[in-house]
Parts: C-alpha cells; structure tokens; sequence
C-alpha cells in the first residue's frame, strides 16, 4: 500500500455488519462483502428514535450488486456517509485511490440509490467506483440515475449532499419515453433543497443517457461543480436540442469550478455543456476548459478551450505537457477543494491547482480494472 495514500482511523470497530460506535453519535459498518453493503443499507433505512449518524465503510474489491441495485434511504436526523478504499478488516485503515473500491451493476440496476425524500439528513459519498449501472426513469421511481442516485427532484430531501472524488465509468441513464423530453442521468443524480450541493474531484467517463449523460444536478439552493473531469460521455437523444453531459437546474446559482468538459458527443446539437440548461443566467464559470457548449454563462473567467492533453484514451490523468497543469483555482466557492485527488495525491501541490481530478506530481497508474 502506498503510505501517501493511507489514512490511520482512530476508531474501535470491529469487522462484520453489525454496527460499532466510533463516537457518541456515529454507527459504524465495515462492509467486505456486497451482501453486507445490502443489509446495512437496509439497516439504515429502519424508523428509530436515536440521532446517530451512519458510516459505511466499504473495504477494497470489487461489489455486484444484486437484481435491484444496492438501496437505503437516509432518514430524518440521521447524516450518512458512505466511505470506499478501506484496506484492513476492521476498517480503520484507508486508502484515497477511488479505483479500489468498486460497486458494480451489473448492467441490469441503478448501482446505489440513497432515498432523501422528505428527510433532513445530510450525505456524503466518497471514494467509490461506479461501474456498469443502469437507472430507468418512471412513473413511480422519478428520475433514473446509471451509477449513483442520491435524491429525488420530487419529493425533495432538505439534508446537504456531497459527491466527493468518485470514477462512474461505463453507466446508463434510460428515460421513460425515448425519443421525448425526459431523460434520466448516465452516471450521477444529485438532487436537494439542503443548504449546500457539492460535487468535486470525481471522473465521469464513457456514460450514456438521453440527456445529462454524466450527471444532473439539482436544487433550488446554489449548487458548487468543481475539479471534476467529464469525458467521452454520450448524450444520444437527438429530438432535445441541444443535450450536454451535465444538466442542471437551479434558481440561484451553479458555480462550474477548474473542470474538464471534453470530448463528450452524441450526434448533432450534443455539446460537453449547457449554460441555459433549465435556469438560463445562473452559472458562473471559472477555470474550466470545455470544447464545446450552448448558450453562455452569467460571468466567466479564465476559462479554456484547449485540448487537456491527457495520459491516453482511458486514462484521464493530464500528460506532462498539458496545459491545464496549475491553471486551476484553489478559492472553487463555498464547496472548497478536496484534500487529495482520486488518486489520493495531495490536491494542492503548487501555487495552484490543475484543473480537472487528477493532480499530475505523482506515477501515473494506466486504466481502470478490478
């Protein structure tokens, strides 16, 4: 294991499902088989009368998840987390590579959905891969999300959320009438009416969906996108004019912050990004680099359009002669930086930051696998 990768956890926890308290208000599950990852989720779901957060803590490998997709619900006055890259029994040792620990779906479900209907409870899910998901939109279950699911546009949740450097490779969005106006999200649905919406530091790469074939985005509160890297997703509904890798919908404010938008296709009128989106002169960007969008943002600054330059086709580390190397912003907005990028290096190693999830001061490790 790579010491700069590995974080020592202080906590008494013991290997298996049942929960441990780390402190006086948190249950903690060590998680080392998909069955387990099934049942605490379930757990969680439970009505009861305590507060106390739930950390799940997902051990390194590789997780299919079952017919359904794994499924749990954060209850009001019960903050989630959940956590990948553990590398011990007992869950108390870590390490911040996000390609470690991957939840796979198998081709077949939504990979993770996390239902915040009506709650307060905040969430938060960090170091994960999301592989091979498939989320249909519908009448009963709102809008679909390949990869990962945290919330619904309806019946909303009033919980922050933050989705922290993460890898959703390879999922689909499938909307409920194909061709029409709804879509469902290839790899990310984040939706919440919480005091903040954070999405930072994650890889979106090689997604498919109608529209919003990386992510969609969603809240009536300002929404932070930083350093994060959205790549060779397809957005493959052509009666939706134009369609983009990220959709979003805010009445306040959506901060794009030293992100990659690039090379994201699906036919005519497909674009890496949308400014109007839903709610037109609501973005502010800063220090993103796309190749090409719709509409234009309410302020921009230092932005790009300029080919990142990366390691190779699957590998969306920045070469050495990029010229996105330490041309990101360090003050991204209230979501603030990571403190390591997916691979676990150090975010900040310079005067600055470069722009994407990846920082480029350590090996470069080629591709994706188990």
């Amino acid at each position: 294991m790579d010491i700069r990768n590995a974080l020592t956890i202080a906590a008494g926890i013991v290997g298996g499902l049942a929960a441990t308290r780390a402190s006086a208000d948190t249950n903690i599950y060590c998680i080392s088989a998909a069955m387990e990852l099934s049942e605490a989720l379930s757990t969680i779901s439970a009505t009861r009368v305590d507060t106390n957060a739930d950390e799940i803590r997902i051990r390194i490998g590789t997780y299919y998840a079952p017919l359904a997709g794994f499924a749990g619900a954060a209850t009001t006055g019960h903050n989630l987390s959940i956590l990948g890259g553990y590398v011990d029994a007992t869950c108390q040792e870590r390490t911040f590579d996000a390609s470690m620990t991957i939840l796979d779906g198998n081709g077949t479900s939504t990979v993770v959905t996390i239902d915040t209907a009506s709650s307060d409870a905040n969430v938060a899910v960090s170091g994960l891969t999301f592989r091979n998901g498939k989320g249909v939109t519908s009448d009963s279950n709102g809008v679909g999300a390949g990869g990962l699911k945290v919330g619904d546009p309806g019946p909303i949740g009033t919980g922050g959320v933050l989705i922290d450097r993460n890898i959703f490779l390879a999922n689909e969005g499938v909307p409920l009438y194909f061709p029409n106006t709804s879509f469902a999200a290839g790899g990310l649905l984040a939706a919440t009416d919480g005091v903040y919406l954070i999405v930072r530091n994650n890889l979106f790469l090689g997604n498919i969906s109608s529209n919003a074939s990386a992510a969609f985005v969603f809240s009536n509160n300002p929404i932070d996108f930083s350093n994060n890297t959205v790549v060779g997703n397809i957005a493959n509904d052509q009666s939706q004019v134009p369609r983009s890798s990220v959709f979003h919908f805010t009445i306040t404010a959506l901060r794009l912050t030293s992100n990659i938008f690039w090379a994201n296709g699906g036919g005519e009128n497909a674009v890496d990004f949308d400014f109007d989106g839903y709610a037109p002169d609501t973005v502010a960007s800063a220090a993103n680099d796309f190749e090409l969008v719709a509409g234009l943002p309410h302020s921009t600054i230092s932005d790009r359009n300029v080919d990142p330059l990366f390691v190779g086709p699957t590998n969306m580390r920045l070469s050495s002669s990029s010229p996105l190397i330490n041309i990101g912003t360090l003050a991204p907005g209230p979501g603030g930086l990571s403190l390591v990028d997916l691979d676990g290096a150090p975010r900040v190693d310079s005067a600055a930051v470069d722009i994407g999830a990846y920082e480029t001061s350590y090996i470069f490790v080629d591709g994706f696998g188990d």
